[in-house]
């Protein structure tokens, strides 16, 4: 064995004067951080103030998630939870080794759940809240929560927040007085004159180092009223805008129209949808300039899935003539040109290594690109059992046993990618000295 040696007192000051340049050099530091992966990057927020101050710049920040996606592009997980009726459970599905311990008890806040998620941001949305006197209708009564803690009319009703949970930090949304004004529920009335369409939280760090909340309210006959938050200037704006295209027989309903606005994912600038009625097509809104554009589909596609990976957008479907779980996978170009068929797969060899499963109810959760194109997988939830499946090669292999089956029809999925994004630049200055006493894990 090779033994070691004592520097001798000229490497010793060579060695000093090297880790007194790197200390002392903010851009040669920031090159060397934005190599450390998220975990041991938290905590070094605790070396000095300095350091802090420079791990919790939004620039940095969004330097370090392009630099660690280009290492290691796969997600961390998929969340999975119910509705507000039966949070605050929810799964995490590891889609790789290492091991998660995730909680949202530092909310304290009832009843909680993933309302969506975007780069390591999750907007978290509470059941309805009202006080334990107030009175409320029979049939809603599953879907409300009597809270010790509202004691407000400003309390009442939905409350949403914005969580990093590699982080633990987190920031309860604030609307503006109009917009609070609008989505208030008066007693005892669930439905009311402004519809809420859609909340989503906008966060793409190749784009900018903040991110949008985006608030979608269904007016008059063909109007939708749009307010959105922008992190970097902390504050709110809003316009009207003209969906005549999108309208049925001069009416905008998204019942009619069978968009799923509360399923809407963010991907390249752009919040998208799915509209299963009529000829089945994408629908999008360009977050940039304020309109919405339509996508269409290939005629004839039974939509199984629609997401996206790795800001590509992915369909899987099937044709009334095709055998049973026979499925094709599109792939939509950056550009939005044309849906480019990636994949033709047949689960068909999956059920028959999994007998054991009745196939009764199954779903595709989500499409994964891999590094490398033959690491790409779907992930498909099968009677409660999760599993993935390789589309290079047809192997699959069991994750997860969810053993709630029952539920899957309902139930919503989330991507959770690893991010030292803050969910408030306020929050990150205001806090620095309690965030070096953060319970990392």
């Amino acid at each position: 064995m090779k033994k070691g040696r004592f520097l001798g007192p000229a490497e010793e000051k060579m060695t000093s004067n090297s880790a007194a340049t790197v200390a002392e050099t903010d851009d040669l530091l920031i090159e060397i951080l934005t190599r450390v992966p998220t975990k041991p990057l938290l905590k070094f927020k605790c070396v000095s103030k300095r350091w802090l101050s420079l791990i919790s710049n939004p620039q940095f920040g969004a330097s370090h998630f392009l630099f660690q996606q280009r290492l290691n592009p796969s997600p961390t997980a998929l969340l999975i939870n119910d509705f507000y009726y039966n949070a605050p459970n929810f799964h995490i599905i590891p889609l790789n080794t290492e091991k998660l311990h995730l909680s949202f008890d530092y909310l304290n806040f009832p009843h909680v759940h993933i309302h969506q998620s975007s780069n390591g941001l999750l907007l978290l949305c509470s059941s309805f809240l009202v006080s334990p006197t107030e009175k409320f209708l029979p049939d809603y009564h599953s879907g409300v929560y009597r809270c010790s803690s509202v004691v407000t009319d400003d309390d009442r009703g939905f409350v949403y927040f914005l969580c990093n949970p590699t982080t633990r930090q987190f920031k309860r949304i604030s609307f503006p007085s109009p917009l609070k004004q609008k989505l208030r529920i008066p007693y005892p009335l669930l439905y009311y004159q402004h519809h809420v369409m859609c909340i989503c939280v906008a966060f793409d760090p190749k784009r900018s180092p903040y991110y949008k909340i985006i608030v979608m309210l269904k007016m008059i006959k063909s109007t939708v009223e749009i307010y959105t938050y922008s992190s970097e200037t902390d504050s709110w704006t809003s316009r009207t805008t003209d969906v005549t295209d999108l309208c049925i027989d001069g009416e905008f309903s998204p019942i009619k129209l069978g968009i799923g606005f509360y399923s809407g994912f963010y991907c390249n600038g752009a919040i998208h949808w799915f509209r299963n009625i009529g000829i089945a097509s994408v629908v999008y809104f360009d977050i940039d300039n304020e309109i919405f554009k339509k996508l269409p589909l290939p005629p004839e596609l039974n939509v199984w899935y629609f997401g996206e990976s790795l800001g590509l957008l992915y369909v899987i479907g099937y044709r009334n003539s095709s055998p049973p779980l026979d499925y094709v996978v599109l792939e939509m170009g950056a550009d939005y040109s044309e849906w480019l068929v990636k994949y033709d797969i047949n689960l068909e060899s999956l059920r028959s290594e999994s007998p054991e499963l009745s196939w009764n109810i199954y779903k595709a959760l989500s499409i994964i690109r891999g590094k490398d194109e033959k690491e790409s997988v779907m992930v498909i939830l099968v009677d409660g059992v999760v599993m993935t499946y390789k589309v290079s090669d047809g192997t699959s292999k069991t994750i997860f046993d969810l053993e709630w089956e029952i539920l899957i029809g309902r139930a919503g999925t989330h991507i959770m990618i690893q991010s030292i994004k803050c969910a408030t630049e306020r929050l990150c200055r205001d806090t620095e000295e309690q965030d070096a006493e953060t319970d990392f894990f």
